[in-house]
Protein backbone atom coordinates (compact mmCIF):
# COMPACT_ATOMS: atom_id res chain seq x y z
CA UNK A 1 0.00 0.00 0.00
CA UNK A 2 1.19 3.40 -0.85
CA UNK A 3 -0.16 6.46 0.22
CA UNK A 4 0.10 10.14 1.44
CA UNK A 5 -0.94 11.54 4.89
CA UNK A 6 -1.99 15.48 4.61
CA UNK A 7 -2.78 17.38 7.53
CA UNK A 8 -3.35 20.80 7.98
CA UNK A 9 -3.27 23.73 10.48
CA UNK A 10 -4.81 27.09 11.21
CA UNK A 11 -5.02 29.15 13.37
CA UNK A 12 -7.81 30.57 14.81
CA UNK A 13 -8.90 34.34 15.89
CA UNK A 14 -7.20 35.54 19.41
CA UNK A 15 -4.80 38.10 20.22
CA UNK A 16 -4.42 40.89 17.47
CA UNK A 17 -0.17 40.67 18.34
CA UNK A 18 -0.44 36.36 17.78
CA UNK A 19 1.07 35.46 14.40
CA UNK A 20 -1.23 33.40 11.83
CA UNK A 21 -0.72 29.83 11.56
CA UNK A 22 -1.27 27.99 7.70
CA UNK A 23 0.90 25.13 8.23
CA UNK A 24 0.58 22.20 5.88
CA UNK A 25 1.83 18.74 6.49
CA UNK A 26 2.64 15.68 3.68
CA UNK A 27 3.69 13.01 4.71
CA UNK A 28 4.48 9.61 2.32
CA UNK A 29 3.99 5.91 3.44
CA UNK A 30 4.86 2.75 1.62
CA UNK A 31 3.57 -0.49 3.45
CA UNK A 32 3.94 -4.29 2.68
CA UNK A 33 1.98 -6.88 4.46
CA UNK A 34 2.91 -10.81 4.53
CA UNK A 35 2.05 -13.67 6.49
CA UNK A 36 1.30 -13.60 10.01
CA UNK A 37 0.84 -10.17 10.47
CA UNK A 38 4.54 -9.05 9.68
CA UNK A 39 4.95 -5.86 7.48
CA UNK A 40 7.72 -3.68 6.22
CA UNK A 41 6.42 0.29 6.39
CA UNK A 42 8.34 3.28 5.72
CA UNK A 43 6.90 6.15 6.49
CA UNK A 44 9.99 9.26 6.69
CA UNK A 45 8.75 12.45 8.71
CA UNK A 46 10.55 14.71 6.99
CA UNK A 47 13.73 14.04 4.26
CA UNK A 48 15.09 10.88 6.17
CA UNK A 49 15.80 7.33 3.92
CA UNK A 50 14.96 4.08 5.60
CA UNK A 51 12.76 1.49 6.56
CA UNK A 52 11.72 -0.72 9.42
CA UNK A 53 9.61 -3.65 10.16
CA UNK A 54 6.69 -3.97 12.38
CA UNK A 55 4.08 -7.04 13.51
CA UNK A 56 0.75 -7.15 14.37
CA UNK A 57 -0.44 -9.54 17.17
CA UNK A 58 -2.92 -10.44 20.26
CA UNK A 59 -2.08 -10.51 23.89
CA UNK A 60 -5.19 -11.81 24.97
CA UNK A 61 -7.78 -10.67 22.81
CA UNK A 62 -6.08 -7.15 22.92
CA UNK A 63 -5.15 -6.45 18.61
CA UNK A 64 -0.88 -4.71 19.32
CA UNK A 65 0.67 -2.98 16.64
CA UNK A 66 4.18 -3.32 17.36
CA UNK A 67 7.26 -1.74 14.57
CA UNK A 68 10.34 -0.41 14.81
CA UNK A 69 12.36 1.79 11.95
CA UNK A 70 15.15 3.59 11.25
CA UNK A 71 15.63 6.72 9.26
CA UNK A 72 19.10 8.42 8.25
CA UNK A 73 19.01 12.02 6.73
CA UNK A 74 21.05 13.14 4.23
CA UNK A 75 19.50 16.55 4.36
CA UNK A 76 19.28 18.60 7.63
CA UNK A 77 20.12 21.26 8.90
CA UNK A 78 23.57 21.90 11.19
CA UNK A 79 21.71 21.05 14.82
CA UNK A 80 20.07 18.12 12.36
CA UNK A 81 20.55 14.54 13.59
CA UNK A 82 22.20 11.98 11.50
CA UNK A 83 19.69 9.57 12.20
CA UNK A 84 16.65 8.37 14.19
CA UNK A 85 14.66 5.15 15.38
CA UNK A 86 10.75 5.15 15.74
CA UNK A 87 10.04 2.34 17.80
CA UNK A 88 6.00 2.09 18.13
CA UNK A 89 3.02 0.71 20.59
CA UNK A 90 -0.01 0.79 19.41
CA UNK A 91 -3.33 -0.65 21.14
CA UNK A 92 -5.37 -1.36 18.30
CA UNK A 93 -9.32 -1.03 18.83
CA UNK A 94 -11.28 -2.52 15.99
CA UNK A 95 -15.03 -2.50 15.35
Amino acid sequence: MIGLLRRQLWSVPGPSGRKDVNHLLLRPFVNYNMADGWYLVSAPRSVPVGRGVGKIFRVGNQPINLSLQAFGYPVRPSFGPKWAVRFQVQFLFPR
